[in-house]
């Protein structure tokens, strides 16, 4: 039992609760690592707040983190500035200074503290927060330190204050990495961007079913395509296509019929049809003989071409593989033996682009053989009777027939070209309508299903009948699909 597939109400709503969960989670997980990033940089600030007093007064003993005074010679080595003679500095250790003032202070008195921050590949940001007046001292070193443990890292951390002491600040259990709250805010741009990955990426499924239903729908009556799909994708789109199937069984069931009616009727037309004959041989008047034995012929042809539309019409001939080129030559071939003007035009000359190979030609374009075969799979004796229509159009209508042939990778186009001179194409092509006949048939036979018969070819093959003005006439192009 095959499942059945989701409605778009279904499809969409999942859509819906994808895009909110995802949204919602990527929304928690920012919030809770800003949030946590913020407490963080916060109980930073607070401690380099409860640092400073400490530090101005040289009391380590009152300080909220370990702070360990420098010994002598350490001391003079930072008071020249050769940090790098200081225990557990890295060498060739980057340094950034900065110092700190009170906003009451006049601006050449010393500095209530002078920091040196020492780190193996980075300079801190902190110029601007050091020297900005508005800023009382404990509120400046709290700055600093919030700054220092915004960066994952490992610095040192030493303090000068006004009287000329030096200390190391250990404050590892703030600004080290390994203090460093967990930031998932990569997690949760992930998780936003997988959610509407999934979402787009469903819609896509979605619409390419749609898609390809439409591409089947508009190839479906080319030869050798498979049959009408079930459809896949949304439920809706599989009802539309059961529909659809079902349909397109009934029309032609429809068709079957229409063509099984007309073929007795056209059977049983026969009989009387004989008796009429024969009858109307006994007539004396030679002219009313002529005229009934005529209007005898013109009943039984038109039932004979309703039935051949009709039969056109039902699509019944297996598709095979043939060669448009010999199809056309033979075609050509009928009519001169008759003597009639009929001719196969060159096949055009057609250039391919190839690579360069070790044993083959290098690369370039090459001229394909003139005599080349175009091949393509095609109900034979459909074709065959659409070509011929159009020739004895141009016949009956231009004196003369030009066969021609083009063809691609993806198609191939027939072409009938006659000496009728200027017509309007246009006006043919409300022709192609069964029993519609133009302005200019004059007496000559025919009625009206020549055009139409080649346009349902056409149509049956994947393409469509095109009427141009040529130099000395119509030009009629039957194309068809070689995909």
């Amino acid at each position: 039992m095959l499942k059945r597939p989701m409605r778009l109400s279904g499809i969409f709503g999942l859509w819906i609760v994808l895009a909110f969960l995802s949204g919602m989670a990527a929304s928690v997980l920012w919030y809770e690592s800003q949030s946590a990033w913020g407490r963080y940089r916060s109980a930073a600030y607070r401690a380099g707040q409860s640092l400073f007093p400490a530090l101005v007064a040289g009391r380590p003993d009152f300080s909220p983190l370990p702070v360990v005074p420098l010994a002598p010679g350490e001391a003079a080595s930072a008071e020249r500035g050769a940090f790098a003679e200081i225990a557990g500095v890295p060498s060739g250790a980057r340094s950034t200074l900065v110092t700190v003032r009170d906003s009451f202070m006049p601006p050449l008195a010393p500095p209530v503290l002078s920091i040196a921050i020492l780190s193996s590949g980075l300079h801190y940001p902190v110029a601007d927060i050091g020297s900005a007046p508005d800023l009382a001292a404990a509120r400046k070193l709290g700055s600093i330190i919030r700054v220092v443990a915004t960066y994952c890292g490992d610095p040192v951390l030493l303090a000068r204050n006004a009287e000329g002491a030096w200390f190391r600040i250990e404050g590892s259990s703030i600004w080290s990495c390994a203090a460093v709250p967990r930031d998932n805010r990569l997690i949760a741009g992930g998780l936003a961007v997988l959610g509407l990955a999934a979402a787009l990426s469903s819609a896509g499924r979605t619409a390419q079913a749609f898609r390809h239903f439409a591409e089947t729908l508009a190839v479906r009556q080319q030869p050798g395509s498979a049959a009408f799909p079930a459809g896949t994708g949304p439920a809706e789109l599989r009802d539309i296509s059961l529909a659809l199937a079902a349909r397109l069984e009934e029309e032609q069931a429809r068709m079957e019929k229409r063509a099984e009616y007309l073929s007795h009727v056209s059977h049983d037309l026969g009989s009387p049809a004989t008796r009429l004959r024969l009858r109307a041989a006994l007539i004396d008047d030679p002219q009313l003989r002529d005229r009934l034995s005529a209007d005898i012929d013109q009943m039984t042809g038109m039932i004979e071409g309703v039935l051949a539309y009709t039969r056109t019409e039902l699509d019944d001939e297996q598709p095979r593989e043939i060669s448009l080129s010999a199809l056309l030559a033979a075609i050509a071939d009928d009519y001169r033996d008759l003597g009639l003007p009929v001719r196969l035009l060159q096949l055009p000359e057609e250039h391919v682009s190839t690579a360069a190979t070790v044993f083959l030609n290098p690369a370039g374009r090459h001229a394909l053989p003139a005599g080349r075969r175009v091949l393509v799979t095609a109900r034979a004796r459909a074709l065959r009777r659409a070509i011929v229509n159009l020739a004895e159009n141009a016949l009956k209508y231009g004196g003369a027939a030009r066969l021609g042939l083009q063809a691609d990778a993806s198609s191939a186009c027939i072409t009938v070209e006659d000496d009728g001179g200027t017509v309007d194409p246009a006006l043919l092509q409300q022709l192609t309508a069964p029993f519609r006949r133009g302005t200019n048939c004059g007496g000559q036979d025919g009625f009206g299903l020549g055009l139409a018969v080649a346009t349902t070819v056409a149509q049956q093959h994947g393409g469509e009948l095109i009427f141009e003005q040529a130099e000395r006439g119509l030009r009629v192009r039957l194309l068809i699909r070689r995909l």
